[in-house]
């Protein structure tokens, strides 16, 4: 299952309360929340939303996550004119056209404006079954993504309605909530410093910021995110060619340099890359890490940059890669 989020709520006192929570267990959601069923607010935003027993906080990225079902929801935080700017875009068709399937926009019982969407993504723990919200205030847009497997779906161990009832819960606070301590150390950073996390990505730019003060399309980058739970990595070659094929434009004379690789005492894959942006922008170089680790998961690290300057970002983005340890 991809880079993606979920709940979590307070254990039962009494044997009462013990037995609710049992029963609410065998749902996703009850529509009007069970005893069980607690307000969270997601570390490091604003986003609060109810979550039923079973779902903890994620250390990846920011959300929650169910470890038995795998099920989870991802959240993302970005400035207000985002919202502005899903709204003027088919956001449903640009899905469609990344390779989602069963695309539909539809509406949501929320009591403020937002986008809501449903689609299904293969991936190689079998199809993901995803339920996207966008909603937004003065300050923030909000993104909630719920990830599913199909199966539990189509077998009615979850139920949609039950998923939506969930959705619907979802505010921004007034405040962001600490954010947890990062799950790994770079013991070298060389000239980048760290920006901040989108997403449950952790960036490192030239400049130490999230964004820029104007647009760079070349921009010098280097990202950290791990995978929200077990992935399929049996052939890591091909699983770090496909990750890169959704970044840039690749053909047989694109790969630099390839092969197996060893950091932190995890198992991985490297690959160095020159090629065209799948966006507008100049020619560029990519230095991709994918580590496998102890949770059956990935982590994977990708440092970007023109390809004009491709002779010194590259040493740096491999002495980043090299330096990275995991916290237990």
């Amino acid at each position: 299952m991809m880079p993606a989020g979920s709940l979590r709520v307070r254990r039962s006192a009494g044997r009462l309360t013990q037995v609710a929570c049992a029963a609410a267990a065998s749902l996703f959601l009850a529509p009007q929340a069970p005893v069980c069923a607690k307000t969270q607010q997601v570390p490091a935003t604003r986003v609060t939303i109810d979550v039923p027993e079973g779902f903890a906080a994620a250390k990846p990225f920011a959300g929650f996550i169910n470890a038995k079902s795998g099920a989870s929801i991802v959240i993302v935080e970005m400035p207000p004119q985002a919202f502005v700017d899903f709204k003027k875009a088919d956001f449903a068709a640009k899905l469609a056209a990344s390779g989602f399937a069963n695309v539909a926009a539809r509406q949501l019982s929320y009591p403020a404006e937002h986008i809501y969407i449903t689609a299904e993504q293969a991936t190689g723990g079998g199809a993901v079954s995803k339920f996207l919200l966008i909603f937004a205030d003065a300050q923030a847009t909000a993104m909630l993504t719920v990830n599913v497997l199909k199966s539990d779906i189509t077998s009615g161990k979850t139920k949609t309605a039950e998923i939506e009832s969930m959705l619907a819960t979802a505010r921004l606070a007034a405040e962001p909530a600490k954010p947890q301590p990062v799950p790994f150390t770079l013991n070298y950073t060389g000239p980048f410093k760290a920006a901040g996390t989108t997403g449950g990505a952790y960036l490192y730019a030239l400049d130490g910021k999230l964004m820029p003060d104007k647009p760079e399309p070349g921009r010098a980058v280097f990202v950290v995110a791990s995978s929200i739970g077990p992935v399929n990595l049996d052939d890591i070659a091909q699983t770090s060619t496909g990750a890169l094929i959704s970044m840039f434009d690749l053909d047989s004379g694109t790969v630099k340099q390839q092969g197996a690789v060893k950091i932190g005492g995890l198992d991985g894959y490297e690959i160095e890359i020159e090629a065209p942006r799948k966006s507008a922008g100049p020619q560029a170089v990519a230095y991709q890490v994918i580590l496998k680790t102890k949770d059956g998961g990935y982590v994977r690290m990708v440092g970007t940059g023109n390809a004009t300057e491709g002779a010194a970002l590259i040493p740096e983005f491999r002495k980043m890669a090299a330096s990275f340890l995991a916290v237990p």
